[in-house]
C-alpha cells in the first residue's frame, strides 16, 4: 500500500511539473500575427511574444483604393483591437473601399422615404437613414438629416460637425475632390473649405469683390475664385490654394477648374472688329506658366462619372469664333489634345463629350451623332436625341444613354452605333462599370449592359451620379 501510494505521489509531482513547464514554456513563446492584405500582396508576419500586444503596421496602398482599417476577420464585421494581449497565432485582415476614389459607384436608393447606398449587385452597405443623398465623390458623400447637412465616409461615420441645408445651392456642386477637400456653403454669402476630417481650412464670405463659382473645387491643390479688380474695374479670375492664398494671378477674365494639371483661362485678344474686343483661351500649368495658346473662345466641360472636368481622357472640348468680314475664318467647334493640336473640328457639330476614342456630338435640335477621333460618322442624327436628365449626353463604359421621340430611354454602343438597350425605360443613367440605374413602370432598379436585371425595379427613387447637367 505504502509504494503504491508512493508510485502516485511521484506521478503527481511529475505531473505539476510538466504542467508548470509547459505554462512556462508558452509564457514565453512566440506567436505569429499575420497581416493580411490582398492577393496581389505578400502577407506581414510579426512575431509577438505571448501576452504582448501587436503594433500596427503602416497603412497598406492597392492603386487608389481606400483603406478602411483593420479586421478580425475576413466578413469584416469587426475591428481588430489592437490593445488585446496576444495569446496565440492571429491572422489580422486589411479591408479596402469597394471602389478607387474617383471611381465609385455607390447607388444611392430610397426606402420608406429615406436615403442609403447600395453596391451595383444589391448589396446594401450603408442602411437607408437619411433625407437626401448625393454620391460619393473621393470616398465622401453629403447628406441630409433633420435639414443639416454633413459628410459620410464609405463606412457610414458621420462627420461631427452639421451645418444648415442650404441644398439649392450645394446639390450636384459640392463634392470632395481627389485632393481631399470639399467647398460647403453654409449661408449668409459664407462658403467654408473644408477637409477629410471636416475640420474648415478657410472661408470665404462671398460679396461684390469676391465669389466662389458654383462649378468649381480643388484639383492639383488650386481653385478658381473671381475676384473684383478695383483698377480695371472688372471681375477677373485667380487661383486659390488650399490656405485661401492667391496662387495663381494674371488679369484673366475667366478661369477654369483644374483637370489633368492644366487649366484654361480667357485673356483678351489683339482681334478687333465690329462686336468689340475678342477674348480667347489659354491653358496654364499649376504654377502659371502658359503651356499654349488657341482660339478658342468658348469651353464646354464634360463630366467623368465623378465631376465635371476640363481635360477627359485628355482631351478638351470648344468653340473657336469666326471673325467679321473674313469668311475665311468661320465659327467651328473643336477637339484638342493637352498640346493644343485640333485633333477633329466640326463647323456645325457641337462636340458634347469624348471618351474611349469617340466623339459624341449634337446639332442645334438636339439631335445626336457619334464620330470617331478621325472625324468618320459612327452613327447619324436620327430619331434618338440626348436627354438632358443624369447626364446621358456622356460616353460611358463604351455606352452613350439617348432618348427617343417618345420620352422613353435606351443606349447605343459608341463603337456601332447599333443599340443595345432598346428604349424602353422612363429613365436610364450612365452605365459604370457594366452597370446602371434604370426606371420602368414608375420604380427604379439596376440593369447591366445585356439588359438584364441585377436589382428588382422595386425602389422609390435611385442614382448613381449627380443629377446636375454639365453643359
Amino acid at each position: 500500500m505504502y509504494k503504491y501510494n508512493k508510485k502516485i505521489a511521484i506521478l503527481f509531482i511529475l505531473y505539476c511539473f510538466m504542467f508548470v513547464f509547459a505554462a512556462c514554456s508558452n509564457s514565453g513563446s512566440n506567436h505569429d500575427v499575420v497581416f493580411i492584405i490582398d492577393d496581389s500582396l505578400d502577407n506581414v508576419v510579426i512575431k509577438v511574444k505571448d501576452g504582448e500586444k501587436v503594433e500596427k503596421i503602416d497603412d497598406p496602398k492597392i492603386g487608389d483604393f481606400q483603406f478602411l482599417g483593420w479586421y478580425s476577420s475576413n466578413n469584416f464585421y469587426e475591428e481588430f483591437d489592437f490593445d488585446q494581449e496576444i495569446k496565440k497565432n492571429t491572422n489580422i485582415y486589411a479591408k479596402f473601399s469597394y471602389f478607387e476614389l474617383g471611381k465609385e459607384n455607390y447607388i444611392a436608393f430610397k426606402e420608406d422615404g429615406l436615403y442609403g447606398f447600395m453596391l451595383p449587385t444589391g448589396e446594401i452597405v450603408i442602411e437607408a437613414n437619411y433625407d437626401r443623398v448625393e454620391p460619393f465623390r473621393y470616398g465622401y458623400a453629403l447628406v441630409t438629416k433633420d435639414n443639416k447637412v454633413s459628410f459620410i465616409d464609405v463606412l457610414g461615420n458621420e462627420f461631427s460637425e452639421w451645418y444648415q441645408d442650404y441644398s439649392t445651392l450645394t446639390i450636384g456642386y459640392v463634392q470632395f475632390s481627389k485632393d481631399g477637400i470639399s467647398k460647403l456653403y453654409v449661408g449668409d454669402n459664407i462658403t467654408k473649405m473644408i477637409d477629410e476630417q471636416g475640420e474648415v481650412l478657410f472661408q470665404i464670405d462671398s460679396n461684390e469683390d469676391i465669389r466662389v463659382e458654383h462649378i468649381s473645387f480643388y484639383e492639383n491643390g488650386l481653385i478658381p475664385i473671381t475676384v473684383f479688380d478695383e483698377e480695371d474695374d472688372r471681375n477677373e479670375c485667380v487661383f486659390y490654394d488650399s490656405n485661401g492664398e492667391i496662387a495663381i494671378e494674371g488679369n484673366y477674365l475667366a478661369c477654369s477648374i483644374f483637370s489633368e494639371g492644366i487649366a484654361a483661362v480667357k485673356i483678351e485678344s489683339e482681334i478687333i472688329d465690329s462686336v468689340g474686343t475678342r477674348s480667347h483661351y489659354v491653358f496654364i500649368n499649376t504654377v502659371g506658366e502658359i503651356i499654349f495658346e488657341t482660339d478658342i473662345s468658348e469651353l464646354y466641360l464634360m463630366f467623368d462619372g465623378i465631376k465635371p472636368t476640363l481635360f477627359k481622357e485628355g482631351y478638351a472640348i470648344g468653340r473657336v469664333l469666326g471673325q467679321l468680314g473674313d469668311e475665311s475664318i468661320q465659327t467651328r467647334y473643336v477637339v484638342i489634345d493637352k498640346q493644343g493640336n485640333i485633333v477633329v473640328d466640326f463647323d456645325n457639330d457641337i462636340p458634347v463629350d469624348v471618351s474611349d476614342g469617340y466623339v459624341l456630338t449634337k446639332n442645334n435640335d438636339n439631335y445626336y451623332a457619334i464620330y470617331d477621333l478621325d472625324g468618320n460618322l459612327i452613327m447619324g442624327y436620327s430619331n434618338q436625341y440626348g436627354g438632358y436628365q443624369y447626364y446621358s449626353s456622356t460616353i460611358s463604359d463604351g455606352v452613350v444613354v439617348l432618348k427617343n421621340n417618345l420620352d422613353m430611354y435606351g443606349a447605343v454602343d459608341v463603337s456601332t452605333g447599333n443599340i443595345i438597350i432598346d428604349f424602353e425605360y422612363e429613365e436610364l443613367m450612365m452605365f459604370i462599370d457594366g452597370y446602371a440605374v434604370a426606371k420602368k413602370d414608375g420604380l427604379y432598379g439596376v440593369i447591366d449592359k445585356d439588359n438584364n436585371i441585377i436589382v428588382d425595379f422595386s425602389y422609390e427613387d435611385m442614382y448613381s451620379v449627380a443629377r446636375t447637367l454639365v453643359k
